[in-house]
């Protein structure tokens, strides 16, 4: 009798050892499922001293002068009233006039430096629409800037927050001058020398041909920013089966002068593989640099723009495909209640 019990027993114990290793191979399966859905979603740090910032938050900075401030509207409304010490650089001032693309970085760089904007020094970009602040945000981040800022809110913001609006025809060279003095950076033209290459980086920037000799590359995930009404066909990626659409409207207020809540970027933006090489596009260069500053800002470390519309590349022939409507969003990251 004794022995029948110390084999049952022996019995009982190795049954309990196979299930909890069973549970343990279950349990380490169901991890690995989670994180291998979830990984390739999960964007890196965001930038230290790059994102937005609120009125109220800015203000100490811009009373203290600690910040370049850059007024991305057109000249006429930098003239009409523009923050204290602001520098006019528009959007328009940005674009080659012949081709409508981006100045290649050398170009951009001397504009910068006549302006007295600084690679050293911390900037707060503003404009009454938040896609033309993202725009020259995007611009100066591509240049090589790491400190940058958008004014959530704008130029309204400011105004109603109390703040007084100053009045001149254009920027004022000596002013900057002065202040580059001040603060040790004089040296006129080449400022920017380190960043002043004749063309960009396609980690940063693509054009029509360069974005359609990337179109089969697996790593390359194309990403629409127009609002799902108006993207009857997309862009016909090679190796890309999901077409990842965030429109740009379902990141800003319904004036599209302020970001909203985190959460709802959260929502917009978790579907999109953070560990692919990211190209963002658009009908509006202004909206793409709006979806790819709301990445950047989120950590996404590899993200593009196409800096030409999708009308100008259909109209290349190039390739294009419909948008069907199961086909809006990629898959859902969120396996097992995952926050990705």
């Amino acid at each position: 009798m004794s022995q029948d019990r110390n084999r049952g027993a022996a019995k009982s114990r190795r049954s309990e050892r196979l299930a909890f290793t069973l549970i343990g191979v279950a349990t380490a399966l169901v991890v690995f499922l989670i994180a291998s859905t979830i990984y390739p979603r999960l964007p890196g740090p965001p930038p230290p001293d790059s994102g937005r910032v609120a009125v109220a938050a800015a203000l100490p900075q811009v009373t203290a002068g600690e910040w370049q401030i850059v007024d991305a509207r057109d000249s006429a409304e930098f003239a009409a009233g523009h923050m204290p010490g602001a520098v006019s650089v528009p959007v328009a001032d940005l674009r080659d006039p012949d081709f409508g693309t981006l100045l290649s970085p050398a170009t951009l760089a001397a504009l910068l430096d006549r302006a007295g904007i600084r690679p050293s020094q911390g900037v707060l970009v503003y404009a009454d629409q938040l896609a033309d602040a993202a725009y020259v945000g995007w611009a100066l981040v591509s240049l090589g800037h790491t400190q940058v800022n958008l004014l959530d809110g704008g130029i309204s913001a400011w105004v109603a927050a109390g703040g007084t609006l100053q009045q001149s025809a254009s920027n004022d060279a000596d002013g900057q001058v002065a202040v580059a003095a001040a603060t040790g950076t004089t040296g006129g033209p080449g400022l920017w020398q380190a960043r002043a290459e004749e063309r960009w980086a396609e980690e940063r920037l693509l054009d029509l041909f360069g974005l359609y000799a990337q179109i089969d590359n697996p790593d390359v995930v194309l990403v629409d920013s127009r609002p799902s009404d108006e993207r009857p066909m997309a862009i016909q990626g090679g190796t890309d089966e999901i077409d990842y659409n965030v429109a740009w409207t379902d990141l800003v207020s319904e004036d599209g002068r302020s970001f909203k809540n985190r959460m709802a970027l959260h929502r917009a933006l978790q579907v999109l593989p953070a560990r692919k090489q990211l190209v963002v596009y658009g009908d509006e260069t202004t909206s793409s640099a709006l979806l790819w500053w709301s990445l950047y800002e989120r950590g996404y470390a590899r993200v593009a723009r196409f800096d030409e519309s999708f009308d100008s590349w259909a109209s290349m022939g190039f390739p294009t495909r419909a948008v069907e409507a199961q086909m809006n969003q990629g898959p859902d990251p969120r396996l097992g209640g995952g926050c990705g």
